[in-house]
């Protein structure tokens, strides 16, 4: 899967003008995660926002005692 195969999943995508589209593909970026990596740690400033073509990402968080919790799934 490559960034314009989930490109074409998303409406918002799909349904902007020919301009517009180019401006989304141009700022676009395609990452392959490995399990375990983090994205964003908590307190950071989020400068992108991803979408997730194949698999799912975990979101966590560690407790004051430090257990590691799962607040949900992105798909």
């Amino acid at each position: 899967m490559d960034k314009f195969e989930i490109l074409q999943k998303l409406s918002f995508y799909t349904l902007a003008s020919p301009n517009r589209k180019r401006e989304i593909e141009n700022a676009a970026t395609y990452m392959v995660i490995t399990e375990a990596r983090p994205l964003f740690l908590e307190g950071d400033v989020c400068r992108n926002i991803g979408f997730v073509g194949k698999g799912k990402i975990r979101v966590s968080k560690i407790s004051q005692s430090g257990r590691e919790i799962t607040l949900y799934h992105v798909h």
